[in-house]
């Protein structure tokens, strides 16, 4: 399911359509270097609807999801727990002048 939406949000990122909606997902124990759960690239608008951000790390910052970038991501109705980042950010981070909301 985690590969079916990265390539959704790829997809969404090179066709120039950089929105969407995400719902009823669960982002659990995934690692990366940063945003562990999920990263919001550079400008992207998404919404993520009903999601469970749980046991994600990051190698660094984020460990449930960092936006960058310029992004503005919309969370509604999201869970963030028990996340782990070596550096900063355990359940969320924002970088970049990115501008995330949470509902």
């Amino acid at each position: 399911r985690l590969y079916f939406i990265c390539l959704l949000l790829f997809l969404m990122r090179t066709s120039g359509s950089t929105s969407g909606t995400i719902t009823y997902t669960n982002f659990t124990s995934n690692f990366a270097s940063r945003g562990g759960g999920m990263t919001v690239g550079a400008f992207a608008t998404p919404t993520m609807q009903n999601c469970f951000f749980s046991e994600n790390t990051a190698d660094t910052s984020g460990g449930g999801a960092e936006s960058i970038q310029q992004s503005a991501p919309i969370f509604k109705d999201c869970v963030f727990e028990r996340n782990y980042a070596k550096s900063s950010g355990l359940g969320f981070v924002a970088g970049g002048n990115s501008k995330p909301e949470f509902q």
